[in-house]
């Protein structure tokens, strides 16, 4: 799951800001004091450094709905909110 969200957002990332992907990269890694002088090209930087269930929109339980005169039940996935910071 966080894989997935790490590439969304470098592929929102990419469409907002102009990052040619030759030129720019982008990591998931946690910032240390000399990451950008290990790298020979522009690096945006972001680090998940919080994972929690949300608050405002917390679902928990289970979701119940018909489907081809079946009423069928399943366990609702948690929402979660997401933290990153974000290095330039």
């Amino acid at each position: 799951m966080i894989e997935e969200l790490d590439r969304s957002l470098e592929r929102w990332l990419r469409a907002a800001v102009p990052l040619p992907s030759g030129t720019a990269e982008v990591a998931f890694e946690a910032p240390e004091r000399d990451w950008d002088a290990r790298r020979s090209t522009p690096l945006v930087d972001l680090f998940l450094y919080s994972l929690t269930p949300s608050k405002g929109r917390a679902a928990v339980g289970v979701r119940t709905f018909e489907r081809d005169g079946k009423m069928i039940r399943e366990r609702v996935n948690p929402v979660l909110e997401a933290r990153y910071l974000i290095s330039v």
